[in-house]
């Protein structure tokens, strides 16, 4: 039996169908507040505090995995629903990961890129560290230094 305090917006539904379809065919639905804010068009704010009030009516259960990773489900408390057809959801949450999925390889590509340029920049240093010994070497033996005279002056500091 609904009391006044357990009756729900419809954003609150928005949500509450978000998570029905992020979680059906048994996935587990890790979706942050600024996740849930985008897909269903409202500020990560009032996600957060929808989110909360959601868990307080018994609506939705959260949990954590072993990574500490908030993990939200659906109680099975019924609730009036809000679409039957998700299409429009679905294109809208696919745009999302596709953007999220977008951005993410932006960043490991630049970060790729800078990794790359460091190893490059190392091997050059590397390299010529190991030519500038080499110009020394050949330096002292062409003034009449012996490889013997070299490697104690080298040990002798």
């Amino acid at each position: 039996m609904n009391t006044q305090n357990d009756k729900i917006t419809i954003t609150e539904r928005a949500i509450l169908e978000l998570i029905r379809y992020k979680t059906r065919n048994n996935y587990i639905f890790f979706g942050g507040n600024d996740y849930i804010a985008s897909a269903i068009d409202i500020t990560k704010n009032s996600a957060k505090t929808l989110i909360n009030a959601l868990i307080r009516k018994g609506y939705l259960n959260k949990a954590y995995d072993k990574h500490k990773r908030r993990v939200l489900s659906l109680s099975g408390k019924p609730y009036l629903r809000l679409f039957d057809d998700y299409t429009g959801l679905d294109k809208k949450i696919i745009s999302l990961e596709r953007d999220d999925a977008l951005r993410d390889s932006l960043y490991y590509q630049g970060r790729l890129e800078a990794s790359e340029a460091a190893v490059e920049r190392l091997q050059k240093e590397n390299l010529t560290l190991q030519e500038r010994v080499g110009n020394l070497e050949a330096f002292f033996y062409k003034n009449g230094i012996s490889k013997e005279q070299l490697e104690v002056m080298i040990n002798n500091k």
